[in-house]
């Protein structure tokens, strides 16, 4: 079993004005995100770490770059992108703006995919079958690697969100309704490969212990109504 520790980025623009973001759209981190990051950053310190992967999105690689610069091992560990960890595609969403009627649309998608239908896509995106097997694909280059024992990836709570369940055996879809993935926090699983597919066990969830001050205030990472930017 490979340990996998997976990590939401910090805090980033995207997550003030709530636009979608999957490729078009590719803002940094805020202020705060960067502190989150060095938080983070500090947790795996003296952790022993064979591999760092990132998804290509901004927010995400500078997380992980923080995570790299205070790793203190005696072993470099050099950021890895890999584009099968991008948030998900929700298409025609991304160049719409962030307002009632186009959150509405995603919630459509998100939640058919929670009542089980998989085929369900967003406009011009990807349906929950693609998002799962670009996720798997990403795996299976982490856990074909004979070097690497405990990894980290760091990436996005929506694909964190829809792919997991359907990897750990012990989580469920339900389990996310009521759990949140909050902006850099720390997820750690056990994985292998099981008839080539990535398959393993949750062993602790959403950890946010190692956030104080600042870093800790969380927002929502979805709208309230009157939060909306304007339209």
């Amino acid at each position: 079993m490979t340990v996998i520790y997976f990590i939401r980025h910090g805090e980033s623009e995207v997550n003030i004005t709530k636009e979608f973001s999957y490729k078009l759209v590719d803002k940094p981190l805020t202020a705060k995100g960067r502190l989150q990051a060095q938080q983070a950053g500090e947790y795996f310190s003296n952790i022993s770490i064979d591999a760092l992967f990132s998804s290509p999105l901004i927010r995400a690689q500078e997380t992980a770059h923080f995570i790299s610069t205070l790793h203190s091992h005696s072993v470099s560990l050099p950021v890895r992108v890999l584009e099968q960890f991008r948030e998900i595609n929700v298409g025609d969403l991304e160049k719409s703006p962030p307002t009632n009627i186009t959150w509405d649309r995603f919630f459509e998608t998100w939640h058919s995919w929670d009542a089980g239908d998989y085929g369900a896509s967003f406009p011009n995106g990807e349906n929950y079958h693609q998002l799962l097997a670009r996720m798997q694909e990403g795996l299976r280059i982490i856990l074909e690697d004979p070097k690497i024992t405990t990894a980290i990836i760091v990436g996005h709570g929506g694909i964190f969100m829809k792919t997991l369940p359907a990897i750990l055996t012990n989580l469920t879809f339900a389990d996310l309704e009521i759990l949140p993935w909050l902006n850099a926090c720390i997820t750690v699983t056990s994985i292998k490969l099981e008839n080539n597919l990535p398959c393993g066990e949750l062993q602790e969830y959403g950890l946010v212990s190692h956030l104080h001050g600042e870093a800790a205030i969380q927002i929502s990472g979805t709208p309230n109504t009157d939060r909306l930017p304007p339209k």
